[in-house]
């Protein structure tokens, strides 16, 4: 009847809205929903007595060479790994996305004593962890980037977003596989040791810039062919969660 049509219909327009603004394999916010998320925290951080907020950015370093060695599946099933992982320390209000490929995007609003460097470093050693497929254990290694909220630095989200991209990149050329610590008694430095984020140096003005420059005009802006445009409203309607 036409109750039931109606119904079909609604239905079918919900999973489209939620296909659009999640990713297929973990189910995990995507980009364009991780963004909307983050330009939600940045206003409400600027609000009077309002949380920390924090962000961390990590993906996997040899996903492509893991794929060559064991197959697409195997990939498949380390992403889901690192996804269930990643999502063991989060709490309430927290958004776990992924962001594409195999980087991922944590939103933490949090109290004023969190300690990022000790999340970030957590977070490192337990996606660390062998993973097992089938009969297969594979190690994997993970490079994360930490920045938190400063309304005088940070006007939009991706300026947030390039701090924490910065320092990531930054600890893929690095040989060890660890958070950066930062060893200083500057005041500027030991405030980002404060934070767990490694200071930028003033040369890196111009990367940070290109940083936030992409994220503003990269992926989380493109939509597959077929999905519909999302006004914020409607990716706030469709999500009223936080943590998947």
């Amino acid at each position: 009847g036409t109750f039931e049509d109606v119904t079909e219909s609604r239905a079918s327009a919900e999973r489209i809205l939620h296909d659009a603004i999640h990713d297929h394999l973990t189910g995990l916010p995507n980009r364009e929903l991780f963004f909307d998320r983050l330009e939600s925290a940045l206003v409400a951080a600027r609000r009077p007595g309002a949380q920390q907020l924090a962000l961390a950015l990590f993906d996997l370093d040899r996903l492509a060479a893991i794929n060559a060695a064991h197959g697409m599946s195997f990939g498949d099933s380390a992403l889901l790994t690192i996804a269930r992982r990643a999502a063991r320390d989060l709490k309430p209000g927290d958004t776990l996305a992924r962001l594409g490929g195999d980087q991922f995007g944590v939103i933490l609003p949090r109290e004023a004593d969190f300690d990022l460097g000790a999340f970030g470093e957590n977070l490192r050693k337990q996606l660390a962890n062998p993973i097992s497929f089938g009969d297969r254990e594979i190690s994997v290694t993970a490079s994360v980037g930490l920045a938190t909220f400063d309304g005088a630095s940070h006007a939009k989200a991706p300026d947030l977003f390039g701090e924490a991209e910065i320092q990531r990149q930054g600890r893929r050329r690095r040989p060890l596989d660890r958070v950066p610590e930062v060893h200083a008694q500057h005041p500027r430095v030991a405030r980002f040791a404060r934070l767990g984020a490694a200071p930028r140096a003033e040369p890196q003005r111009d990367l940070r810039a290109v940083a936030a420059d992409r994220a503003a005009r990269g992926p989380h802006r493109r939509r597959l062919r077929g999905q519909p445009s999302l006004a914020p409203s409607a990716l706030r309607r469709a999500e009223p969660g936080r943590v998947p």
